[in-house]
């Protein structure tokens, strides 16, 4: 039962970090959804004047940052998985897990190492090409802060 429930939440966090995995449009439109939210968090910590989380830096070179957290957390999760995917689905499926996912997740991390290499460039271009997809998309601005003042209101009552 432990081994389900650890796989559970293991396939959970793998939905989460999902859009690794995506193709190298989708996965950077996303990426700049998160580097947004991140963006947004480090506004409101400022605001607080509380210290700011190295992500949440409006200075960071966002793909130094892609390309570590592809690196280091999301494909060694998306190997792993894979292991278990080669012991509990047939070859053909678990070939065309690591073809499909795994392959593309490494063709991303790709792009990041060549963006990074680009420094403030690399950022910049990075910005440019997905202005556009994040003008479509509504992000809240501050959802810190609009948790903090329910739970106030739910204080007053």
């Amino acid at each position: 039962v432990m081994g389900v429930a650890l796989n559970a939440e293991v396939v959970l966090l793998l939905t989460d970090i999902g859009h690794s995995a995506k193709t190298l449009e989708l996965h950077k439109i996303w990426s700049r959804r998160v580097t947004e939210e991140f963006w947004n968090q480090g506004d409101y910590e400022i605001k607080l004047g509380v210290g700011l989380t190295q992500l949440c830096d409006r200075k960071i070179n966002i793909a130094k940052g892609q390309e570590g957290f592809l690196n280091f957390l999301a494909l060694p999760l998306f190997e792993n998985f894979g292991k278990f995917f080669n012991k509990n689905t047939d070859a053909e499926c678990a070939a065309k897990y690591q073809q499909v996912c795994v392959a593309q997740l490494k063709r991303n991390r790709d792009f990041w190492k060549s963006r990074a290499e680009k420094g403030d460039a690399g950022n910049i271009e990075f910005l440019r090409e997905t202005d556009h997809s994040l003008k479509m998309s509504v992000i809240s601005p501050t959802p810190v802060e609009t948790i903090l003042s329910s739970t106030s209101m739910l204080a007053k009552t």
